[in-house]
């Protein structure tokens, strides 16, 4: 199955979309044209790039009116409710390591997604829009190059070479001051953490109202190992998560672990990266993060994992 120009697509990804969804999605639109579509409002940064690329995605499209369905970035379909799928013509673009697909699937393991419709595309020139959309999906899934491989800078360097942008016209886009609700949700939730102690590794987690990331950031420089922020509105659950590096180069995946758990409860989907995941669907929050935490606690204890005391 190919995407082909002249032909109705429709170019989707997971609800709450991140920059790098929404770059995928911009750079097979631009080059094949159809339609974006989402399944609800992207996040804050999505939403940010969003603005600057002036698309303005159609939420929950009808599939019966297109020919090719292609799903990006989006590790598990219940990523993707309301939305249900059809039987036939779709393709699923993915790049994480842990995914819930039951159909074949277009896989590479690379550090973000529009890395990989890049090299599909092989654009010989770009728009200055592209090129900022393809750095910010990188940036956004490589926490500012952190998680970056020699392929990743491979690309950046193409991208950066075929336009006149910088990376720091990239940060500018994405990132914001917070807001003072940010600033006293984080300081809220702060206050209200909890955290255990694992073999010296220590897990904070907090409830929150919202800005769920923000709180995991914050947690982390406040010296947590893995961080989860949660909130509930109504039946509505949300559970964000940050580990550090160290536990990543060690093995540590909070994709996996909100896959695992997402699994074994109705409802709920979850999924993301080594470093960052998220879960959301409908149950009781507390009892959703209190497995989450006893799975990261299990698989620090499983791996021999030990840090001293300071």
């Amino acid at each position: 199955m190919d995407i082909r120009e002249g032909v109705n697509n429709l170019f989707i990804a997971h609800q709450n979309a991140d920059p790098d969804a929404i770059a995928s999605l911009y750079l097979l639109w631009t080059r094949y044209e159809g339609v974006i579509g989402l399944p609800n409002g992207p996040d804050s940064r999505g939403k940010r790039l969003m603005k600057y690329l002036d698309i303005e995605p159609v939420v929950a499209p009808k599939f019966d009116d297109f020919d090719l369905v292609v799903v990006v970035d989006t590790p598990d379909p219940k990523q993707l409710e309301p939305m249900v799928l059809p039987d036939e013509g779709v393709m699923v673009i993915d790049h994480h390591q842990v995914n819930l697909w039951d159909r074949d699937i277009i896989y590479e393991d690379r550090k973000s997604c529009v890395e990989i419709i890049y090299d599909m595309i092989k654009p010989g020139e770009l728009t200055d829009r592209e090129a900022v959309a393809i750095v910010a999906g990188i940036l956004s899934d490589t926490s500012n190059f952190r998680r970056g491989d020699h392929l990743t800078f491979k690309i950046l360097w193409d991208v950066l070479s075929k336009s006149d942008i910088t990376i720091d016209q990239v940060h500018n886009i994405l990132q914001r001051t917070p807001s003072y609700s940010e600033k006293i949700c984080r300081l809220k939730g702060a206050s209200r953490s909890s955290h255990e102690r694992v073999n010296g590794y220590l897990i904070a987690y907090s409830f929150v109202s919202s800005f769920e990331s923000s709180v995991c950031n914050m947690l982390l420089l406040a010296g947590a190992d893995v961080a989860f922020a949660a909130s509930q509105r109504d039946d509505e659950i949300l559970i964000s998560a940050r580990a550090k590096s160290e536990l990543v180069e060690a093995g540590f995946d909070l994709g996996y672990l909100f896959n695992k758990v997402s699994q074994a409860c109705d409802g709920i989907s979850g999924g993301g990266h080594r470093g960052a995941g998220v879960l959301r669907g409908k149950g009781k929050v507390e009892d959703v993060l209190e497995r989450m935490v006893e799975e990261a606690k299990s698989w620090i204890r499983k791996e021999g994992l030990e840090r001293s005391r300071d």
